[in-house]
């Protein structure tokens, strides 16, 4: 049976995120690959985003990713506020809109 060391190792070194910056040496030894951590430091504070729509600015599109970032912590910091759980569901009848938010156990009719 593995050890809790042995295990914690294993762990570390198939971490999705800390995994890639480790590296075991011919003994076993768990070291910091300083080399890929340097390469990777060129990538720091830079991000990538895509959109499907070719006609709009690299602005907009920054624009528009950072304005989804805000209604996001909107919305969060609104469930907390109102208690809703993480399940909301917004349903359409053809007739009435209904809108069903789990963490209050009613519907809400927008008209």
């Amino acid at each position: 049976m593995a050890s809790p060391h042995e295990k914690a190792a294993c762990a570390l070194r198939s971490h999705k995120t800390f995994g890639k910056y480790i590296r075991q040496t011919k003994t076993g030894k768990l070291r910091l690959d300083k080399a890929k951590i340097q390469n990777e430091a060129q990538y720091d504070g830079k991000y990538l985003i895509s959109t499907s729509d070719l006609g709009i600015s690299a602005e907009d599109v920054v624009l528009g990713y950072k304005q989804l970032h805000e209604i996001e912590r909107v919305f969060k910091d609104m469930k907390h506020l109102i208690d809703i759980s993480q399940s909301v569901t917004v349903s359409m009848n053809a007739y009435e809109p209904m809108y069903s938010f789990a963490g209050w156990g009613g519907c809400f009719s927008s008209g």
